[in-house]
């Protein structure tokens, strides 16, 4: 999502996480259940723009060797939400509303790159958006979303982490 011309905007807004560094190594506690206890992390970012109605997180491992980055997460939240707590990013938080990932899960999914592929790079992308995506509208994976969001980023986000199965 970071990359689709439907995010492109000029303001940023500061996104972080206090288990990692932009760049470093995403602990293993954050880790896909086979490779770690499978605990999101928590996220914390800074003042959002003037008239944010919405945010979205998308997480995806960018270095997935497919054509277009593998989701682990996308979620839809209000604008009071100004961080969340480690663990918090799960399925059942009635604060978010998840879209479905791959075979339809949601919430967090962690890291979990091939056996033998080597350090994948995971983005964790925040948009703030200047009108929120209702929630009568159908949502049935990550591909329904640009055409929502194009025109509507205020600011985005970007912190990246490494992981290595």
């Amino acid at each position: 999502m970071r990359t689709a011309p439907e995010c492109a905007t000029t303001a940023t807004l500061d996104l972080r996480a206090p288990a990692f560094a932009h760049g470093g190594p995403i602990p293993p506690r954050h880790a896909s259940r086979d490779l770690g206890p499978h605990i999101s992390p928590a996220l914390n970012w800074g003042a959002l723009p003037e008239g944010t109605a919405q945010l979205l997180l998308v997480m995806e491992d960018i270095d997935v060797p497919t054509s277009r980055p593998a989701v682990h997460l996308t979620a839809l939240f209000a604008p009071d939400t100004a961080g969340f707590d480690e663990g918090e990013l799960t399925a059942d938080n009635p604060r978010v509303r998840h879209v479905p990932g791959p075979f339809a899960r949601t919430g967090y999914t962690g890291p979990r790159p091939l056996p033998r592929h080597g350090p994948h790079r995971y983005g964790f992308h925040l948009h703030g958006l200047d009108r929120a995506i209702l929630t009568t509208t159908p949502l049935t994976g990550r591909t329904d979303l640009p055409a929502l969001v194009a025109g509507h980023v205020l600011a985005s986000g970007f912190l990246e982490g490494v992981h290595q199965g």
